[in-house]
């Protein structure tokens, strides 16, 4: 997600958009200058770490070990935090892709 502050709108006022819903804002003439230049969106990337495993934490949270990079560039390491509830779901989402994916695999 990143954030851009919505002009007009009194001060502090800010979206939070994906990058692709932040390309499309950018194109429009209520943009702010800074968000219509291309550099800004591009080369921002977010990946798993390869090393780290997925753990378990406080109350039953489970952390996703990411990396923030922009240019190939480590900039951070960050955590994804997920409820009980929201983990469930998401391995639920991964098992049906994986399995979709597996029958369009198969030979007819």
């Amino acid at each position: 997600m990143i954030d851009a502050v919505e002009t007009g709108s009194g001060p502090g006022a800010i979206l939070y958009a994906c990058p692709p819903c932040a390309r499309t804002y950018a194109l429009s003439p209520l943009a702010p200058d800074w968000l219509r230049e291309d550099s800004q969106l591009d080369g921002w990337r977010i990946d798993r770490v390869p090393a780290k495993s997925v753990r378990l934490e406080a109350e039953g949270h489970i952390a996703v070990p990411l990396w923030l990079l922009r240019d190939n560039q480590h900039l951070a390491d960050l955590d994804l935090t997920l409820s009980p509830s929201e983990a469930e779901t998401l391995h639920a989402q991964l098992g049906r892709a994986l399995e979709e994916g597996t029958r369009g695999a198969r030979p007819a």
